[in-house]
């Protein structure tokens, strides 16, 4: 998979929208109301040798020249010679669209300012923006470059290109990895395009690229919705686009460990690339390489070798570095899953690389590693690479909710500032109304009207994105909370003391357990099945903790009911985990734990039981004691908010020990 580490699918994702930044200029509707303005004949030539070359069209470069040729004058010229320009951006030579630019450049100078010469001026600036965005420029100088062409286009007879510049502006943005204003940038792209009458056809780059923020914000079913929208128009893309959006499906699939659905979108980017008579270029390689990964996490090994040498002699022949450590990445995989611990050290010893390694690759490969000297003993290293991994995760969960936090406060300011504008039209009206008209008191009072229910919209909506920032700060707290750091460490290092065989399986259950705790607590949501699956793995840890006499019982419905219950993550850990340590650990005698859920028609019930001293509200006062309780009240609050009519209850019951119950809705909504 791309994984953000080999270079070529975002470089034609760049290259889609640079071209659109020039050849949408084409593309528009132009005025007639200054003395250089184009006639409706030239103007409806020169959109559809926009439109010709933007889809490209056989015989697209042929016309321009030949128009070029045949112009009536120097602005006519000049026009053309931007479009011929700017399909320069298309080929391996982008440097030769600059001799058009500037040559186009110093002939504007001698103009006054108009609607035209700005929508002129405005295209020579789009267009050196993305020949800087092609060859990797200073990110700061394009978004500088683009800002000015927005403006200019403002004031343009050319406004109908204001959505393709947006789109470009998000994507530099996106370079940037400022992705709150890379959304919206591409959200605002979509109000000009709704506002001007485009069709959806039109926006499904601005789509495309929404989706593309959104997974890199953790957001994926945002991203899912757009890239759903975008799959329902696939064959109005660009063969160019249609690469770049299989790709990013599959690669959303995968973040989210959808490995089947992945696999689908990769195959049918194998199809595609196959049916276009492509079958040895890059994307193919890419892609046959994404699924040799996704062949190993589905443990179809033999599929996953198939594929990983079919494409390995590419990016070794190439010295592609970023290739060359993801197909060892999979090497180290099937060894592993082989056992074939030999292959691993030999991959190890031959790999050569000059260049850093993409943070996300490494995760990858730490992955297996870890697991690999947990195996073989060497459990200093399997708890260095395991820390890594848990540092790294931390530390990316953080900064994508701090973001996605960010983002909701951007969309809250842009709604309040659409409000704003919408009253102030209104007010405008209402003005005008009354100075003409004798209705005007009857149109004044629809305006209260109006803007009383826009104000309660607004309102309701506020509302609901604030419950969600709380839901964002509830989830770094659990975060925080999922695991005691003294627990994790105790028991890493009693095992690498001791590097026993029963030390050895401890440690690979507590690193399946952080990597379990990383997935889970990152969700607001998941099925029971999944919940319980994970307090087995902190109960199963607990047991060499606390002793022979500890016994644990379950009671659990089949697991397909239970998958399709959800319930806020974390709830159940945070019971069993306050049930061991407050009502067990300092138990003299057979320390009992019950943990069973039922599940009916209506909603699910799920027990925690224990035969301690029983809950005590004089240690609920205790801080320790309450800030697991106080994450579920408080999360039971929000979720409650938004279901007024099956809410989630929690109870606690004294009867010969303490008994937590957790009664949860079948069809909770979820946040």
């Amino acid at each position: 998979m791309n994984k953000q580490s080999i270079p070529i699918p975002k470089k034609i994702f760049g290259l889609a929208f640079a071209t659109i930044a020039v050849l949408a200029f084409s593309a528009c509707q132009f005025n007639s109301d200054s003395s250089n303005c184009r006639s409706a004949a030239k103007t409806q030539r020169l959109m559809a040798l926009g439109d010709s070359l933007k889809r490209q069209q056989p015989g697209s470069v042929d016309s321009i020249r030949h128009a070029m040729a045949t112009a009536d004058d120097s602005l006519e010229y000049y026009d053309y010679a931007l479009l011929y320009a700017s399909h320069f951006l298309m080929t391996v030579t982008p440097d030769s669209s600059l001799f058009y630019v500037d040559k186009a450049e110093h002939f504007l100078k001698a103009f006054p300012v108009s609607p035209r010469i700005n929508g002129m001026r405005a295209r020579t600036l789009a267009a050196r923006g993305s020949h800087l965005y092609l060859l990797h420029g200073n990110p700061d100088s394009v978004v500088r470059l683009y800002h000015s062409a927005y403006q200019l286009l403002s004031v343009s007879d050319q406004t109908s290109y204001l959505p393709d510049l947006a789109a470009n502006m998000a994507d530099a943005y996106a370079e940037k990895h400022d992705l709150t204003k890379a959304s919206h940038w591409y959200r605002k792209a979509l109000v000009l395009a709704d506002s001007l009458g485009r069709n959806d056809t039109q926006t499904l780059s601005y789509r495309m690229g929404l989706g593309r923020v959104y997974t890199a914000l953790g957001d994926f079913p945002s991203a899912l919705r757009s890239y759903k929208i975008v799959d329902q128009r696939f064959d109005d893309l660009t063969p160019a686009m249609q690469i770049v959006f299989l790709n990013n499906y599959g690669n959303t699939y995968y973040y989210q460990k959808q490995y089947r659905q992945s696999l689908k979108a990769f195959r049918r980017l194998q199809r595609h690339l196959e049916q276009k008579g492509t079958p040895d270029v890059l994307d193919m390689k890419i892609c046959k390489l994404n699924m040799a990964d996704v062949f190993l996490r589905l443990h179809q090994s033999d599929s996953s070798r198939v594929y990983l040498e079919q494409v390995e002699p590419f990016f070794h022949q190439r010295n592609i570095e970023a290739g060359v450590f993801y197909c060892n990445t999979i090497r180290i995989g099937l060894a592993l899953h082989a056992g074939h611990y030999a292959d691993i050290e030999h991959t190890l010893r031959q790999e050569r690389l000059s260049a850093p390694v993409n943070p996300m690759l490494k995760d990858i490969r730490y992955e297996y590693l870890s697991e690999y000297y947990a195996r073989t003993g060497d459990y200093s290293r399997a708890y260095r690479l395991q820390k890594s991994v848990y540092e790294t995760h931390d530390s990316i969960m953080n900064r994508q909710n701090i973001a996605r936090a960010n983002d909701i406060m951007v969309r809250l300011s842009e709604d309040t500032l659409r409000l704003h504008n919408q009253l102030r039209v209104q007010e405008e009206r209402a003005n005008y109304q009354v100075n003409l008209h004798i209705m005007g008191g009857i149109v004044a009072f629809l305006i209260v009207v109006v803007s009383v229910l826009l104000a309660k919209l607004f309102y309701n909506r506020k509302r609901t994105l604030q419950r969600h920032i709380d839901m964002l700060n509830l989830r770094l707290t659990i975060v925080r909370q999922r695991i005691s750091p003294h627990f994790i460490f105790n028991v890493l290092n009693s095992c690498v003391g001791s590097y026993g065989p029963n030390e050895a399986n401890r440690l690979t259950l507590l690193a399946r357990l952080i990597r379990s705790s990383l997935d889970i607590s990152s969700k607001t949501f998941v099925t029971l099945d999944q919940e319980i699956d994970f307090v087995k793995q902190f109960v199963e840890m607990e047991k060499s903790l606390m002793g022979q006499d500890f016994i644990v019982s379950y009671d659990f419905p089949p697991t397909d009911k239970m998958n399709a219950i959800l319930i806020p993550s974390m709830f159940v850990q945070i019971l069993t985990e306050n049930a061991i340590i407050h009502g067990l650990k300092h138990k003299e005698g057979e320390k009992h734990l019950m943990i069973s859920v039922a599940i009916d028609d209506q909603q699910a019930c799920i027990c925690v039981k224990d035969n301690g001293p029983g809950f005590d509200i004089r240690a609920y006062n205790n801080a320790k004691a309450r800030i697991g309780l106080n994450i579920i009240r408080h999360t039971m609050a929000i979720i409650n908010e938004e279901n007024k009519s099956s809410k989630i209850r929690f109870d606690i019951h004294n009867d010969h020990g303490c008994s937590a119950i957790l009664t949860v809705p079948r069809h909770l909504k979820a946040l």
